[in-house]
């Protein structure tokens, strides 16, 4: 992927071979392995892609920082499912030209969407919280681990579903040339 100076992401490559990694790995029968690789294609498009990357990497303040300060980011993705993220930053501290930043903030997911031709829709909110190191000459966000909550209610083919999900988003980055 090719990432702009204030964390947008500007293009992505190697989907498409992605994808045949993993409907690959999920079965061996040809006919299969393309209708998987189609549903996936859905779900994990280019654009579906650049969005939750984006939402990782779009994290930089539009002004100078010092230790103690904090930003505000504010992402909307559009997933399977709605999500909006409103994310606080805090320069904790700089050692060795690494910038570490604490992470805490709120997920909200309210809307419908389709998935496997059912509508849904979303009553759902959660928060995200951890730690990210930039390297301050680079820029590049070189390892940042947050912990993601989400639960709510779900609504689908008028059945309300209680959903709680927990998880770890964690991303490790080096310069390549």
């Amino acid at each position: 992927m090719t990432v702009t100076p204030n964390g947008g992401i500007k293009t992505v490559a190697g989907i498409d071979k992605m994808l045949d990694n993993i409907a690959a790995r999920m079965t061996t029968d040809t006919s299969q392995v393309k209708q998987i690789k189609n549903a996936l294609s859905k779900q994990f498009s280019e654009e579906v892609v650049k969005q939750t990357m984006e939402s990782s990497f779009k994290i930089y303040p539009e002004r100078a920082v010092k230790i103690g300060d904090s930003w505000t980011v504010d992402t909307k993705l559009q997933m399977s499912m709605p999500i909006e993220t409103i994310t606080a930053y805090t320069l904790k501290e700089v050692k060795d030209g690494i910038a570490i930043l604490s992470v805490k903030g709120s997920l909200i997911s309210k809307g419908s969407f389709e998935t496997m031709g059912n509508k849904m829709e979303t009553d759902l909110k959660g928060t995200n919280s951890g730690e990210t190191s930039i390297d301050i000459k680079t820029g590049i966000v070189l390892n940042s681990h947050l912990r993601i909550e989400l639960y709510g209610k779900m609504k689908s083919m008028g059945q309300d579903i209680d959903f709680e999900m927990q998880g770890i988003n964690k991303i490790v980055g080096k310069e390549v040339n």
